[in-house]
């Protein structure tokens, strides 16, 4: 099977563990933040946007994606890399900045099919990632983002 990219709109939000203070800190467009990783070779490639600065931080990082229809997006089909700083909570700064994976996200793993149906027009939760112990996540500002959402075509 072939993989189809799902259009829509990719949501990071900031949140505490409980997700009970939640504040949306990136938006973009599918067509704006996918590439390569799941596209034929030799394809032109628009080039990614950079990370946007903000000054929110929170325990728990949540990707969301509100559909331009009604479909199923898939794990498997899948991608995205999110550039991530982590602040130490007693010193309040930054002590490092990396590029997470989506199989280190909690619930949209690409080891397993993990398949989300989503309406057209509906912001549907996609995974979340959770800062360590003693950490703060925000956004890693001025590195690439990436995200691909798709599913399998027969």
């Amino acid at each position: 099977m072939a993989s189809a990219e799902e259009s829509g709109q990719v949501i990071l939000e900031l949140a505490d563990k409980e997700e009970s203070r939640v504040k949306e800190v990136f938006r973009f467009g599918t067509s704006l933040v996918s590439q390569a990783t799941k596209t034929p070779s030799g394809e032109t490639v628009k080039a990614l946007p950079v990370m946007s600065p903000t000054i929110y931080k929170g325990k728990r990082l949540v990707v969301s994606f509100i559909s331009d229809a009604t479909d199923i997006i898939e794990s498997e089909e899948s991608d995205f890399t999110i550039p991530v700083a982590y602040v130490n909570q007693a010193s309040g700064r930054v002590e490092f900045v990396k590029d997470t994976k989506l199989a280190q996200y909690t619930g949209f793993t690409p080891a397993g099919t993990v398949d989300i149906t989503c309406t057209a027009g509906t912001k549907q939760r996609v995974c979340y990632l959770d800062a360590p112990d003693g950490y703060l996540l925000t956004l890693g500002a001025g590195r690439k983002f990436h995200a691909y959402v798709g599913d399998d075509t027969v």
